[in-house]
């Protein structure tokens, strides 16, 4: 893989922060959410950590000695700061200093904008992967609410109420918070603190472990581990039994992906809990049958 000196990265990246932020500087505030509570699931992981969200919507808040970590920020800024003043209330306290994106696409990091006041971490390619996501807003527009007509036409094959409908109903709920945001657009908030290919936080109490992948289901996947809690978090990389959410490897990240596995070998001897992207929560078996499933294409 041929390597780019940090330095042009780091540049690269700043012209890049510079661009969006031109490019969104009229964006508007978050709006009120409007979703019942009722809907929203919370499932205490342990007592400092919590897993919410909507439907396949998964927001992880870890409350530490220095401040509350967000782990994915979820698919609209509305609906996002509704989670906020849950979590405020059920942790009892506000102090949000860090969010932790595992990928650059919308439904994990469109929710960026209710944290105002966190730092907003990603590995480097979430930049341009979001911002040419968002480079097209009437395609964007399009796009949702073309998701939403497919809800609707689910929805009416199911009877009202029904355990089915109410799962697609749930969905679709999701995604026209996202549409609502677009359409009135809610700010897109970017990464503001990038690394290349691992970082960790200490935040007292806990660290959190940080890797890049390498290209897959994204080009900005990262998964994030902490020891104290024997907890990993692996975005949008794999679903229950280790399946991955990814056909093929890019030959150019073979070194990365490597590593990566490495990496979490090193450490999944000791995970009991593993938390995809959507909210599924796994364990040391999954993440053996993914390490598998990788080390035969590599």
């Amino acid at each position: 893989m041929k390597k780019v000196p940090l330095i042009v990265r780091a540049v690269t990246s700043l012209v890049m922060l510079l661009l969006v932020g031109s490019l969104f500087s009229r964006a508007q505030s978050v709006v009120a959410p409007q979703v019942a509570d009722s809907l929203i699931n919370i499932t205490r992981l342990n007592d400092k950590t919590l897993l919410m969200g909507l439907a396949a919507d998964a927001v992880t808040a870890i409350a530490t000695q220095k401040g509350i970590v967000i782990i994915d920020a979820g698919i609209s800024g509305s609906l996002s700061s509704q989670y906020r003043v849950i979590l405020e209330k059920e942790l009892k306290r506000n102090d949000f200093v860090y969010v932790i994106n595992t990928h650059g696409h919308h439904d994990h990091t469109y929710g960026n904008a209710a944290f105002t006041k966190a730092t907003i971490i990603a590995h480097e390619n979430a930049i341009k992967e979001i911002h040419d996501q968002w480079s097209d807003t009437a395609k964007v527009h399009a796009g949702l609410k073309k998701t939403l007509k497919q809800f609707d036409e689910r929805l009416a094959g199911f009877p009202k109420g029904s355990s089915e409908w109410q799962e697609v109903f749930c969905q679709r709920t999701r995604y026209n918070c996202a549409y609502e945001d677009a359409v009135n657009h809610v700010e897109v908030r970017y990464p503001d603190r990038l690394f290349i290919d691992t970082l960790q936080l200490s935040m007292g109490d806990i660290h959190l472990d940080m890797i890049y992948f390498g290209k897959s289901h994204s080009e900005s996947d990262i998964m994030v581990y902490i020891p104290e809690m024997k907890m990993f978090w692996v975005g949008d990389l794999f679903f229950k039994y280790g399946r991955p959410s990814f056909d093929t490897l890019d030959k150019q990240h073979l070194y990365q992906y490597r590593k990566a596995i490495a990496w979490i070998t090193s450490r999944s001897s000791e995970s009991d809990i593993v938390i995809n992207g959507h909210g599924q929560i796994m364990d040391k078996g999954d993440m053996d049958s993914f390490i598998e499933i990788i080390k035969k294409k590599i």
